[in-house]
């Protein structure tokens, strides 16, 4: 059994590395049939409001790069 987050619409192959607060992922979407990276917030960090506040603004960021986008889920405790 995978300890990888379960993400709808992704298939999660495996860990590229981690920062700060949180992970990167190698996974496959299935909707695009594309491998991606996915960075994931640490739990630890995803009850805290301040960082998923920076993680969201960096997210916004990203959304001038034409190559990455950004993917709002459930928290993955309530998956």
């Amino acid at each position: 059994m995978s300890s990888y987050p379960m993400i709808p619409g992704y298939m999660i192959e495996k860990e590229l590395g981690q920062g700060g607060m949180a992970r990167v992922y190698l996974a496959h979407e299935h909707k695009l049939d594309r491998i991606v990276a996915l960075k994931v917030l640490l739990p630890s960090y995803a009850q805290l409001q301040n960082a998923v506040e920076r993680f969201t603004r960096e997210a916004s960021v990203l959304l001038h790069f034409p190559t990455m986008m950004y993917v709002e889920t459930p928290k993955l405790s309530s998956l």
